[in-house]
This record gives structure tokens, C-alpha cells and sequence, in this order.
């Protein structure tokens, strides 16, 4: 795998992307922003968002404006994430095993935005 360890941002908004394969972002161990904005995603699985030996202090996923009704626990480890954007998404239900890993990890300083 790739691995670009100085990139500290990646956005990949507005490109009809509609799934994130397992580990696709374990080579960025510096990422501080992911922007995945105004795509077609419709499910996060397991590990989708996981970064091994991420060693930014924090990171902001942007997923706002996708199709997202299911998010598998495990989604996102080793990553201490400051916001998570899943506002304008078909989320239903907000599993308690998918978000508090991440509340967790951030002595509950992640935020969460989920309206609309």
C-alpha cells in the first residue's frame, strides 16, 4: 500500500463515489481532515475509516450530503476524531457500539453533527 505520510488533508468531495473499501486511508498516518462530502456513499463498514499509527492529534470527517443509512460498528479505529459530520445522511438509528469507541478515545471531546 501507499503510504503518504506528510498529507495532512484529502478531499474527494462531489465525485459520486459510493463505497469506502476497508483501510483505503491507512497510508495517511498525518490526515487531519477527510473530506467525502456530496458523494453517493450509502453504508460505512467495519474499518472503512481506520487508520493504523495515525499520529495527527486529531481528525475531521467530513461525510455530510451522502446516502448513508447503515454505519458498522468498528468503522473508524486508532483515531482520535475532533468532528464527525454526518449531517443530510438516511441515518435512522445511531448505534451506541459505532460512537463510543470514538467518544472514548477523545475523553469526549468529538463532536457530532447529525441534523437534517
Amino acid at each position: 500500500s501507499v503510504v503518504l505520510e506528510h498529507l495532512r488533508i484529502f478531499v474527494a468531495s462531489s465525485n459520486m463515489i459510493y463505497e469506502i473499501e476497508p483501510y483505503t486511508f491507512n497510508g495517511l498516518p498525518s490526515l487531519e481532515m477527510l473530506d467525502l462530502s456530496h458523494n453517493r456513499i450509502g453504508k460505512l463498514s467495519e474499518n472503512s475509516l481506520t487508520i493504523h499509527h495515525h499520529s495527527a492529534s486529531a481528525l475531521s470527517v467530513d461525510l455530510s450530503h451522502n446516502a448513508i443509512s447503515y454505519i458498522e460498528p468498528g468503522v473508524i479505529a486508532g483515531v482520535k476524531v475532533y468532528a464527525f459530520n454526518l449531517q443530510y445522511n438516511q441515518l435512522i438509528t445511531l448505534q451506541e457500539t459505532v460512537f463510543r469507541p470514538l467518544i472514548d478515545l477523545s475523553r469526549g471531546t468529538s463532536r457530532f453533527l447529525v441534523s437534517g
